[in-house]
């Protein structure tokens, strides 16, 4: 079951009090969440969940979310590193779209080189910039 938005999944119920919940907005309307957090112990940050709402799966909406997560890790000193667990149903495409590459288990996750290339291609411009600076 949806709710008004569109989204599926409980987003007011956060996995853990250290979460960020970050949104991407077309037209004012809030199309895509992601929940993440930092693991700075570990050096990377976890991704979560991340949704996109029906209409616009398919579009370059979830690799800007991933690409913002990924953004994040670069900034917060962590090179990039994102770990995360998808769907049994997505994990190939995961790989395959994003450049994803296997962890531990179903776990998976962007390395520097694989978020670098999702900055580029979903966010450019002053993440760009940005992550110039870091690395």
């Amino acid at each position: 079951m949806r709710d008004a938005a569109g989204f599926e999944f409980k987003w007011d119920m956060p996995d853990s009090p250290n979460t960020i919940t970050v949104s991407n907005v077309i037209d004012g309307r809030s199309v895509a969440l992601a929940e993440y957090e930092h693991v700075p112990e570990d050096l990377y940050n976890y991704l979560h969940l991340l949704e996109v709402i029906p209409e616009y799966r398919g579009t370059e909406v979830a690799g800007q979310m991933l690409a913002y997560v990924a953004w994040d890790s670069v900034v917060n000193g962590f090179e990039g590193f994102v770990a995360f667990e998808p769907k049994t149903l997505i994990y190939n495409y995961y790989i395959a779209k994003y450049g994803a590459r296997p962890l531990v288990g179903r776990k998976l996750f962007f390395g520097t080189e694989a978020s670098v290339n999702l900055i580029h291609r979903y966010l450019g411009g002053d993440y760009v910039k940005d992550i110039e600076t870091y690395l």
